[in-house]
């Protein structure tokens, strides 16, 4: 292997520009994961803020599932009206802190939640949006019952 070559150092260059060159080689040479990319930045401030909602692909059933647990409803009536920490969600609870990170992992990754990073924390919100889907969902079945008494009472009138 043959030695890198010595950079001179600038004289007039700051502490933090000579941070991000170092920081830029090393992930240019593959020396860092872009996850430890994405954490250097952040904790440099240069990343802005980040909003995670739910993949596109998210479907009717996996909203259901999620919906299914009992802490994930109580977790969802918490942050329904104001956002909140995930330690301030898993305050409420007798789990493990763990524990209640998979029901907000669950709860983001069906669309019912948005995560948004500020610092070191991150803060959930419900995402009314995620309810968009299972509201169609239901209202197929409103609607068919409502045809369906329309047609009775139709039918019902004729016969008087």
């Amino acid at each position: 292997m043959r030695p890198e070559p010595q950079r001179r150092r600038d004289p007039t260059a700051t502490n933090a520009e000579v941070a991000q060159r170092r920081f830029r080689e090393s992930f240019a040479g593959g020396k860092i994961s872009a996850r430890r990319q994405s954490h250097r930045l952040a904790a440099e401030g240069q990343r802005a803020e980040s909003l995670k909602v739910r993949s596109p692909h998210t479907t009717v059933e996996q909203v259901l599932k999620a919906l299914a647990e009992p802490q994930r409803l109580t977790i969802l009536r918490l942050v329904g009206s104001r956002e909140l920490r995930a330690g301030d969600i898993a305050r409420h609870f007798r789990t493990t802190r763990s524990g209640i990170s998979q029901h907000l992992r669950v709860l983001t990754s069906a669309g019912l939640l948005s995560q948004r990073r500020q610092g070191t924390s991150r803060l959930y919100r419900v995402r009314q949006e995620g309810f968009g889907e299972l509201r169609a969902f239901l209202d197929s079945f409103w609607e068919q019952r409502l045809a369906r008494l329309k047609t009775a009472a139709e039918e019902d009138a004729r016969k008087r």
